[in-house]
């Protein structure tokens, strides 16, 4: 027991000291990269990305690794995204379990779409240019007890645009909870850690996070509710909270809000407090799910997902 109580002590010491660190070493600056914390799923954007907490998710392998742990033999997912303006994505992702814990392999793109190649007075110089990012996933989660569960995520993102690029190698690491005599699960970890190159002359650091967050279905009630607080290593705080209303077994609707999208500098929250929401639905088809999210943006517009996934 003491040793046990020493190796968690020195764990406890050991992550928050790297934590410290990240701080000292981003503090100020601002990230890279940026589109590793875009939502890569509609089941994730209609909870407002309120996914640390989940278990049994193919959508660890952009989420929380650890999720992994709770795949019981082969799933897999595929995601379609209609972003802003000319802006398009999609993303396929597969795991599966084995006796010594569960793999999976996924990978995302954005397409940010054509731009004219134009000199500082608006003239045009010669062909257009395109832009896009790719991200590569290679994860892994086990189950160590039957209440918890550990995993880690190996990442590869590039971004383009024109013949520039810059490319990143990012680790994801965390843990997943579950209390089954509660419905209560609990999820956290460290996000997007790891190395970068300059893009032409700049480089910046990447978008590391630590997250910690909760999924609880509440008693009497058909209500699965989501809470998630992110802290980014540029010294952002943000939450994200959804509810999932069971209709049935096989459909649910999702609500959530994420701070990400409020525009909390200039205090136009009356203006803008509902640019952060996300409305979505779920079907379940035996092994089959389809899901289906819209994200606001206030003027800006709204940002369309859809998901097909099999094998939960």
């Amino acid at each position: 027991m003491k040793k046990s109580k020493m190796n968690l002590s020195r764990f406890a010491i050991a992550f928050l000291s790297l934590i410290f660190l990240i701080q000292v070493t981003y503090a100020g600056e601002r990230p890279g990269f940026a589109f590793l914390n875009t939502e890569m799923s509609a089941r994730g954007a209609a909870l407002s990305g309120a996914m640390v907490a989940k278990s049994g998710e193919v959508h660890g392998l952009f989420h929380n690794p650890a999720s992994l742990g709770g795949i019981e033999d082969l799933a897999w997912s595929t995601n379609y995204l209609n972003h802003l303006l000319d802006m398009g994505g999609g993303n396929l992702m597969i795991a599966k379990s084995t006796n010594k814990g569960n793999f999976g392999i996924g990978v995302a793109s954005i397409d940010y779409g054509t731009f004219e190649r134009l000199d500082d007075r608006g003239n045009n110089v010669g062909a257009d240019f395109i832009a896009s990012d790719l991200l590569l996933s290679f994860g892994y989660g086990y189950q160590i007890v039957s209440f918890l569960s550990m995993g880690a995520n190996l990442k590869w993102a590039s971004s383009n645009i024109d013949e520039y690029s810059a490319n990143a190698m990012v680790f994801d690491g965390g843990f997943v909870y579950e209390n089954s005599e509660l419905d209560l699960t609990i999820g956290g970890g460290i996000f997007n850690y790891g190395k970068s190159q300059a893009f032409v002359d700049t480089k910046s650091p990447l978008p590391t996070n630590f997250k910690l967050g909760l999924s609880k279905l509440l008693a009497h009630l058909p209500l699965r509710v989501n809470i998630e607080g992110t802290w980014m290593t540029y010294g952002n705080w943000k939450a994200a909270a959804s509810g999932e209303i069971m209709i049935s077994p096989n459909f649910n609707l999702v609500l959530g809000m994420n701070s990400n999208r409020l525009d909390l500098d200039t205090s136009s929250l009356g203006e803008d407090f509902f640019s952060g929401g996300s409305l979505g639905f779920g079907l379940n088809f035996e092994k089959w799910r389809v899901d289906y999210a819209l994200t606001s943006y206030g003027g800006a517009g709204s940002i369309q997902r859809f998901g097909v996934s099999s094998g939960f």
